[in-house]
């Protein structure tokens, strides 16, 4: 059954096409090419696809209707949307350091640095330091994926959580899950090369 969405929303995946790699990279992706391994960018490019159409039978389901553009208004131009893109993941990264303040996610964060740590074979402090720097950084990206993806949805139509909360939308999340953190690994990995390149 072809999935149909309101122009609103089909904009609002166009948007989170490039929110997510002003997320990662603050810039599009396609400007990367030169500076990295083309097989991994491919690789985000893959995973980012499926990461959205996951996303696409998602919106589906919850029957949401993109409403708030940070611009005003449903962008227009290319120009516009990338703009609107941009102020997105401004706005999730925002929101995602908010949360690696709560209580619980730093709660979390530090259960899984001890259970990692503990299990490191010639652990020293620097390997520790690395360690934590990357689990952050993950956690990091990856809630501000969620809050720029799911987030928005949900702020916008309250009534979204109820499909998150529903057999159907538990299974979409997993999904959704598994994928967003294969993205955002992808991610740190072009990141480091393209900060190993840069020097």
């Amino acid at each position: 059954m072809p999935v149909s969405l309101p122009k609103s929303t089909k904009v609002r995946i166009l948007e989170s096409l490039y929110s997510l790699d002003y997320l990662f990279f603050q810039k599009p992706a396609s400007e990367l090419s030169g500076i990295c391994c083309p097989q991994v960018i491919k690789e985000y490019m893959t995973t980012k696809a499926a990461v959205l159409s996951v996303l696409i039978e998602m919106y589906s389901d919850m029957r949401y209707v993109a409403s708030k553009f940070l611009t005003g208004s449903v962008p227009s131009s290319k120009s516009k949307l990338l703009e609107e893109a941009k102020m997105a993941s401004d706005s999730a990264k925002l929101h995602a350091k908010q949360a690696l303040l709560e209580q619980r996610t730093r709660k979390m964060i530090r259960e899984s640095i001890i259970k990692r740590v503990s299990k490191m074979k010639n652990r020293t402090d620097s390997k520790v330091q690395k360690y934590i720097s990357e689990k952050v950084e993950k956690v990091g990206l990856g809630l501000a994926c969620d809050r720029l993806l799911l987030g928005r949805p949900i702020s916008e139509q309250p009534e979204v959580a109820k499909y998150l909360s529903s057999k159907k939308g538990r299974l979409a999340f997993d999904a959704y899950k598994i994928l967003r953190e294969s993205l955002v690994e992808f991610a740190i990995l072009i990141r480091e090369i393209t900060s190993e390149n840069a020097k």
